[in-house]
């Protein structure tokens, strides 16, 4: 089978990819090495997709167009619009309103509507004039990867705290609560990942002690992700939370934001993303255990966020992805489809799936 992604995000076009990533590339990988496609490329030469079975299209303002531009130019072609980035749809100009106008319009231009959050399945199902045809699928995660590096021990991690953003995303209630346990623990230090020279400014003006470091890719991130003794994260979006599968791939406990699916899912130490005070909490009772010479809290933490990230690896969500197919109703598509890929007969023990 031919499958393609599409995507504002990622616009380098890349035959059979198969580099693992922590993001929805992971799609092509697992689902045989299909194919990174520039969207614009498409639009420009629609015949692109003529032997394609399956695209996927994440779907952003830019994108909003391209279900019905596929559909009518090659309308064999089954058409997932993966619902990207936060849930709730900012407006905040009239550029801004008319975007979410123009995906209340094009819901139903879809084979199937992919949802990462799950909890708001209902909710996009209202858009829809066939509301079976939204689904949640999430994103495979590639402990397949990760589970092939050492995971250190609680006692051998250094002492640092990894913030999930700066100032963008709530940021800033990381580097409130970074610098707060920063003058209880003289100890502690933190990693912070900036896009801006500014963002490095200003957390240095608030006071923080930190590594900072340029983002990198998926690959090498990890590896530096591992030496880290936790993770804080409190964004305020309903999004994926890809941060906290990394965590829990890491045997790292992850601390911050419950909005987030893997947050709901995954992550054991969460609150509400301006709870700050509770987010001490976490983090304290886990740095005092450190400094007292244990890891019983930490290692039970780690233990549990292990466990739900199995939910996420290739094979299960082969089955998700096969089983929403059949929900949709192509069946054929979903047979031919782990045909191609050898998938077990297994059936997906997952409750939650409707």
């Amino acid at each position: 089978m031919k499958i393609g992604l599409l995507g504002q995000a990622h616009t380098r076009p890349a035959r059979q990819w198969v580099e693992p990533v922590n993001d929805s590339r992971e799609w092509m990988r697992v689902l045989g090495g299909g194919d990174i496609l520039n969207y614009q490329h498409v639009v420009s030469r629609p015949e692109i997709l003529s032997d394609y079975d399956i695209v996927i299209i994440e779907l952003t303002p830019k994108t909003h167009l391209l279900p019905r531009f596929i559909k009518r130019h090659t309308p064999s072609v089954f058409c997932l619009g993966l619902v990207e980035g936060r849930v709730e749809y900012v407006v905040r100009s009239n550029e801004e309103m008319e975007g979410l106008f123009e995906f209340c319009r094009i819901v139903n231009d879809v084979d199937m509507l992919g949802v990462l959050v799950e909890r708001t399945v209902p909710y996009y199902r209202l858009y829809a004039r066939l509301p079976e045809r939204v689904q949640w699928i999430g994103i495979p995660y590639p402990n397949d990867l990760t589970d092939e590096h050492r995971q250190p021990a609680a006692s051998e991690r250094d002492l640092i705290l990894e913030l999930g953003s700066v100032m963008d995303r709530n940021g800033v209630a990381n580097l409130l609560v970074l610098r707060e346990l920063q003058r209880r623990f003289q100890t502690l230090q933190g990693r912070v990942y900036y896009y801006m020279e500014r963002e490095r400014q200003i957390a240095e003006g608030l006071g923080i002690r930190a590594d900072f470091r340029k983002p990198r890719r998926w690959r090498d991130y990890y590896k530096d992700h591992l030496s880290s003794f936790a993770l804080l994260c409190m964004d305020d979006r309903r999004t994926w939370g890809r941060y906290v599968l990394d965590c829990a791939a890491a045997r790292m406990p992850f601390v911050g934001s419950e909005l987030s699916h893997c947050g709901e899912h995954v992550g054991i130490l969460t609150c509400d993303p301006f709870d700050t005070d509770r987010a001490i909490e976490y983090l304290s009772a886990l740095i005092e255990e450190r400094l007292a010479g244990s890891s019983e809290f930490y290692d039970s933490i780690t233990a549990r966020q292990y466990e739900a990230l199995q939910d996420y690896g290739t094979e299960n969500s082969l089955r998700r992805f096969c089983a929403a197919l059949e929900r949709v109703g192509y069946s054929g598509l979903a047979r031919r489809l782990k045909s191609s890929i050898n998938l077990p007969t297994k059936k997906l023990n997952d409750s939650r799936i409707r």
